[in-house]
């Protein structure tokens, strides 16, 4: 919502999502684990480790992941199945811009996004088993080069796919 003030005239902007399917994990970079789990509230804790929670989706969500560094959350992430990855991209789109798009063969897709306000980076990766999507604060970044930025992701990715493993053995 933004109002846009042109010669002597004001115009009120309201821009809806065509797309709300799926609802993002908590993103308060910083936040404490109390605070997680308050926003989570609604929600099941399927498992909790020291740096690690993890819940039950609702909808098209299968699950949440949310990993912490020094009792702090650090990164976010959520996945769902492949019957439900049906309009994740198009949600996606609507939200992030793409910083780059790679196709690994087999099914397996990633795409690279960042916020609008470039203060959060996105990893998508939809595979034949479904898909992730996990967030990472652009501060912890360490280089704006796109292939680290591309390491980075990866790696949060794989930690927020141990964790459902832990929880969906």
């Amino acid at each position: 919502k933004t109002i846009i003030h042109a010669n002597d005239l004001v115009c009120e902007v309201i821009v809806k999502p065509r797309y709300t399917s799926y609802t993002e994990p908590y993103q308060v970079w910083g936040a404490s684990k109390s605070q997680v789990k308050s926003f989570m509230s609604g929600y099941t804790l399927k498992g909790e480790e020291s740096t690690t929670l993890v819940y039950l989706g609702k909808g098209k969500v299968n699950a949440y992941v949310y990993q912490f560094e020094n009792a702090v959350l650090k990164n976010s992430a959520f996945q769902v199945t492949l019957l439900n990855s049906a309009n994740l991209t198009d949600f996606l789109l609507e939200r992030y811009w793409v910083i780059d798009v790679e196709d690994k063969g087999n099914n397996n897709f990633y795409a690279y996004m960042c916020s609008v306000d470039l203060k959060t980076y996105i990893m998508f990766n939809l595979t034949s088993n479904g898909s992730i999507v996990a967030y990472i604060p652009a501060e912890s970044i360490k280089s704006s080069k796109k292939a680290d930025i591309k390491s980075q992701l990866r790696e949060i990715e794989a930690l927020n796919i141990g964790a459902c493993h832990l929880a969906f053995p």
